[in-house]
């Protein structure tokens, strides 16, 4: 297994999330952004799971960053609106 490949890291993050392991998808995000920390699509997902664990002023900031980086990012400019992304 290739743990900085983006597809595997995406689907396993989310495997995370939808199973409340949340902090195993914090832990793998941030893991495979060290190696790659523009990545737009990773972020989004820390975005994310920044803000199903109520870290919200942490999930506003990632989506920034997001949007910096791919301004048509739709789950980042929801998380920005303060709406639930989905």
């Amino acid at each position: 297994q290739d743990p900085y490949n983006r597809d595997l890291v995406c689907n396993l993050g989310l495997i995370y999330m939808q199973t409340g392991d949340t902090q195993e998808a914090v832990d793998l995000f941030v893991a495979y952004l060290a190696q790659a920390p523009e990545d737009a699509e990773v972020l989004g997902r820390l975005a994310e799971v920044q803000w199903q664990r109520q870290e919200r002023e942490q999930a506003r900031e990632t989506a920034k960053r997001v949007l910096q980086l791919d301004p048509a990012h739709d789950r980042a400019r929801t998380i920005l609106q303060g709406a639930e992304p989905g």
